[in-house]
């Protein structure tokens, strides 16, 4: 052991005081030839998994840490149904099922692929028709319903209101029938709907046969260019009592608003009206029949309107609501959800 005050070299364990040396930051001491020489031995030694030493004080562990290996890459091909990469020792595709080696799928994979395609394609087909079946349904239970009240109003000329729930109901029914029991609340709404269309067409289908009877749509040639007549007379009268100044007989009784042309007029101005018209072109006489008709046509649009809305009143707002809820609710099956 070497007394104090020595310089023990901490690599032979010589002294190396007459020795060049080497001192690190914590007082130790080492020959200049002993680290020289372990640096080489370091730089030189084969890897081959030395121990790791501790550090020395000289930084010279770092020389014995662990070599990493680094894993070979996989080889891989492209597959020749999908394109994906699979191994290249790989004997199926695990993407599109395809035996990688001749190109082709195996009939258990191939049945298994149609049966889900299969699958797929009746499922969003049935999505896609289920609603054309529904309005099949719902409309020809509808229409029979409106046709039913249709028939009411033009033998019995009187419109039954509560008969709009038998509209409901068989729209409703026919739906159900189109979803084959299993509606949902997607095919009660779908009934819903077609319940309020097929009410509301009835509404005014009623009020279209109630005008027809009462002569709106008899009207012919003769008829329009008769009420166009009427308006040549009005101007004759108009200058026989306002610029003439003469003095028109009516039949005892009438007057002018009251009195039916030609029958009831004063000779004189059905002669003066007929010598002006028979005066018009053939083009200015087919003019003024075709205003007269569109003018009935304004005038008929004009009281269905009326008719629908001033004839509309609260029992035709709730036979109308138990419609539209029968139809929902026997279209949806009427489960606890709905």
């Amino acid at each position: 052991m070497s007394g104090p005050g020595s310089k023990v070299c901490v690599i032979c364990g010589q002294d190396c005081s007459g020795k060049p040396r080497i001192k690190d930051a914590y007082g130790h001491y080492a020959c200049k030839a002993c680290v020289e020489a372990k640096e080489g031995h370091a730089h030189h030694a084969a890897p081959a998994e030395p121990e790791p030493a501790a550090d020395d004080g000289f930084g010279l562990g770092d020389f014995y840490e662990e070599p990493q290996t680094m894993e070979a890459p996989v080889a891989t091909m492209m597959c020749p149904g999908c394109g994906s990469p699979v191994e290249a020792e790989a004997v199926v595709c695990t993407r599109c099922g395809i035996n990688v080696k001749t190109g082709k799928k195996s009939p258990e994979i191939r049945a298994a692929t149609a049966g889900a395609g299969a699958k797929a394609a009746a499922a969003v087909g049935g999505a896609v028709a289920a609603p054309v079946f529904w309005t099949i349904g719902g409309l020809a239970g509808g229409l029979i319903g409106a046709g039913v009240w249709a028939a009411v109003a033009a033998f019995l000329h009187v419109e039954l209101g509560w008969i709009a729930w038998g509209v409901g109901v068989l729209a409703g029914i026919g739906v159900m029938m189109g979803a084959k029991g299993n509606g949902g609340v997607m095919a009660g709404l779908w009934a819903a709907g077609i319940a309020l269309v097929c009410v509301a067409a009835e509404k005014f289908g009623a009020i279209a046969i109630l005008m027809h009877q009462a002569g709106f749509d008899d009207m012919t040639r003769a008829d329009y260019e008769r009420f166009a007549m009427m308006g040549v007379a009005d101007e004759v009268i108009d200058q026989f009592e306002n610029v003439d100044g003469r003095e028109l007989a009516w039949p005892e009784g009438l007057t002018y608003d009251e009195a039916e042309w030609p029958d009831e007029y004063p000779p004189e101005v059905v002669e003066e009206t007929h010598t002006r018209w028979d005066a018009l072109a053939r083009s200015e006489q087919d003019q003024r029949v075709h205003d007269v008709k569109d003018a009935f046509g304004e005038y008929k649009a004009t009281v269905a309107k009326g008719a629908f809305v001033d004839d509309l009143n609260f029992f035709d707002v709730l036979w109308g609501f138990f419609a539209v809820a029968s139809a929902f609710k026997i279209a949806s099956g009427g489960t606890d959800e709905t």
